[in-house]
C-alpha cells in the first residue's frame, strides 16, 4: 500500500492546515493589541486621588510653620540683644585667636588655622548661649510660638477640604551677626600718611619676611584671620631685624635710626602713626633639659642546706 505522503492532494492538505494556523495565530496577535495596547506604549498612569493632591499643600502648610517659628524667635531678638551677644563672643575669640600664636612656626599656616577655627567654634558656643538665654527671658515667644501651631491647624483643615488658604509671614530684618573678634585696619590714605613714613615702614618690613608672608598666603587657604596670625609669626621671627632697620618695636624700641623714625624726624607734616603691620615681639625659645638617675639595688639571697650524717 502506498505511504499517505505519495498520495495525490497531500500537498494541499498541509498548505491547508498552515494556512490554519496562521489565521489563528493573527487571531491571537489582534486580541492581545486590543487588551495591552500596541508594543512600546507607555501604560496609563494612575489618577492622581484626594490624598496625593493634598501632599503640596500639606508640604506648604509645614513649610510656613517653619517660618513662623523663626520669626517669632527673631522678634525676641532686638538689635540690642545682637550687638551684645556678638561683643561677647567677640571678645572671646580675640582672646582665644592670640594664644594660637603660642608656637606658631613662621610660615606654616595649618596649625593656626585649625586653632582659629576651633576658636571660631568657641565664639559661635558663646553666642548661642547668649541668645538661647535672651530667648528663654522673652515673654512673648510662648504665645508666638503657639499661634503659628494654631495657624498650622487651620492650614491642614483647608488641605483637607480642598480649600486654599493664605498665610502671612512676617520677614524679619534684623541684622545677622558676625562677630570676628579680629581688628580689620584700613589702608592708609596720602592724608593720613602725608610723608609717606608708614608705607616706608611697611615696604622695609615686605623686603625682610616677604618670602614667609608668600607661604602664609599659600597655606592658609584663605582664612583672613589665619593669614594674620600667620604673617605675625613672620614678623616675631625677624623682629630684631625689623626693629633695627624700619620701625622702632621689640627689643630695639628705642633705636632712633629706623626707617620710620628718620622718615618721621624730616617729615614737616604730623606723622603717621606705626602701622600694625610692622608690629612685631621678639619671641625667645627655651630649653629644658631633663635628667633621670635609676638606682639599681641587687638583692642576693644565700641558701643554707644542712646535711644530716647517718
Amino acid at each position: 500500500m502506498p505511504d499517505a505522503e505519495c498520495q495525490p492532494g497531500s500537498a494541499q492538505t498541509d498548505r491547508s492546515h498552515m494556512s490554519e494556523r496562521m489565521h489563528r495565530g493573527i487571531i491571537l496577535l489582534v486580541a492581545m493589541v486590543v487588551l495591552t495596547g500596541p508594543p512600546g506604549s507607555a501604560r496609563p498612569r494612575r489618577r492622581c486621588g484626594p490624598g496625593c493632591q493634598r501632599r503640596p499643600c500639606l508640604a506648604d502648610c509645614e513649610s510656613t510653620f517653619a517660618s513662623n517659628r523663626h520669626d517669632c524667635r527673631d522678634a525676641c531678638l532686638s538689635d540690642d540683644v545682637r550687638e551684645s551677644c556678638g561683643a561677647e563672643g567677640g571678645v572671646v575669640f580675640h582672646a582665644c585667636q592670640s594664644g594660637c600664636l603660642v608656637g606658631a612656626v613662621p610660615g606654616r599656616c595649618t596649625l593656626l588655622h585649625e586653632c582659629v577655627d576651633r576658636c571660631r567654634d568657641h565664639r559661635d558656643n558663646v553666642v548661642a548661649i547668649c541668645r538661647h538665654q535672651a530667648l528663654r527671658n522673652c515673654d512673648t515667644l510662648a504665645d508666638c510660638r503657639r499661634e503659628a501651631a494654631t495657624e498650622r491647624t487651620q492650614c491642614r483643615a483647608a488641605c483637607r477640604s480642598h480649600t486654599t488658604t493664605t498665610s502671612s509671614t512676617t520677614t524679619s530684618t534684623a541684622p545677622s551677626i558676625t562677630a570676628t573678634g579680629g581688628l580689620v585696619f584700613d589702608p592708609l590714605t596720602p592724608d593720613d600718611d602725608p610723608c609717606s613714613c608708614a608705607a616706608q615702614a611697611l615696604a622695609c618690613v615686605q623686603g625682610i619676611v616677604g618670602a614667609c608672608y608668600g607661604e602664609c598666603e599659600d597655606r592658609c587657604e584663605g582664612d583672613s584671620v589665619a593669614l594674620r596670625l600667620c604673617q605675625r609669626a613672620c614678623r616675631n621671627s625677624q623682629c630684631k631685624r625689623i626693629g633695627k632697620r624700619c620701625a622702632p618695636v621689640g627689643d630695639e624700641a628705642d633705636s632712633g635710626d629706623t626707617i620710620y623714625e628718620t622718615c618721621c624726624d624730616n617729615c614737616s607734616s604730623t606723622c603717621a602713626p606705626l602701622p600694625a603691620g610692622a608690629e612685631c615681639e621678639v619671641t625667645t625659645s627655651t630649653t629644658t633639659t631633663t635628667s633621670t638617675t635609676t638606682t639599681s639595688t641587687t638583692q642576693t639571697t644565700a641558701t643554707t642546706t644542712s646535711t644530716t650524717m647517718p
